[in-house]
This record gives C-alpha cells, structure tokens and sequence, in this order.
C-alpha cells in the first residue's frame, strides 16, 4: 500500500492516496429479465463496474455486478472495498480514494469542492483532485483501447 500511496503523492501532490475511483459502463444486449435496471443515462443497456485504479493505471479493485441503472454511489455503499476503506480508517491508517462529486464523502472518500471560491485552498485542492482523478478515466480508456471487446454489446446468463 505504501509505495502506491507515495507513487501517487509524488505525481500529484495529495497525501494518502490510495487510488481514484469511478463506473464505467460495459455495454450489454438486451437482457430478458428486468431491463428497465439494465438502461443506463444514455438510454443503453449496460453493466456499471466500479473500478479503482492509482496514478500509474494499476487496476487495484473492480466490483461488475450491478445493472447500468445503478449510480455509483450505491454501488460504492455496498462493495466490499468500502468495508475495507472503513477498516483501515478504524485502524488509524490515513489513506483514502479521491471520487467524483457523485461519491459521498467519507473520512475515506475524498470528493471536490463545489463552488469552491477562486484562489483558496479549497480551489486548489478540487483543481488538483480533479486533475488526479482523472487517472482512472484514463484507465477507462486504456483497458477499452486494449480489450476491443469491451466496446462490444456482451450477452449474460441472468439464471446466476
């Protein structure tokens, strides 16, 4: 944990970092039970997969079991990552996830500030989340670029 915590702080400049979490969508064919939870915001049918990853795109958790009409933030309420996150905080390590404004904030979950007036503390620290967070949308698109097959519409047994 601790070379990825300085790996991270050495890049951008936030200590504690653990990695920098977000969905992606894996686009799905139409499934033939309860479709309406499989329609993401853009009308498709998708899987949302949680994904973290740290400033140099090392993919360090995934959770891809939940419908494209979950928002990341449920999905983040009951993964096991969260649990761990909780245990570590409650074991005074001091590290933590840097997420979008969708995520709550947790003494484990770091989000921007909103309206963050210019030239404050607060506006720095959000210019440099926001900037740092973007690491994982990166990984987005990295993995999608190398696996071709995820940009294509899978098919799933929903018997499980």
């Amino acid at each position: 944990m601790e070379p990825t915590v300085l790996r991270n702080y050495q890049k951008f400049g936030i200590p504690g970092v653990l990695g920098y979490i977000d969905g992606t969508h894996i686009k799905l064919k139409k499934p033939t039970q309860h479709v309406e939870l499989y329609v993401n915001r853009k009308g498709e049918h998708t899987l949302n997969a949680q994904m973290v990853c740290d400033s140099c795109l090392k993919i360090l958790n995934v959770c891809a079991r939940y419908p494209g009409a979950t928002h990341d933030s449920f999905i983040w309420r009951f993964s096991a990552l969260r649990k761990v996150m909780m245990n570590l905080n409650g074991e005074g390590n001091t590290c933590w996830l840097l997420g979008y404004s969708g995520y709550p904030l947790e003494p484990w979950l770091l989000t921007p500030i909103l309206n963050a007036e210019e030239n404050t503390p607060q506006s720095r620290y959000t210019n440099t989340h926001i900037k740092s967070r973007k690491s994982i949308e990166r990984c987005f698109g990295v993995l999608k670029s190398r696996f071709r097959c995820l940009l294509r519409k899978w098919s799933m047994n929903q018997q499980k």
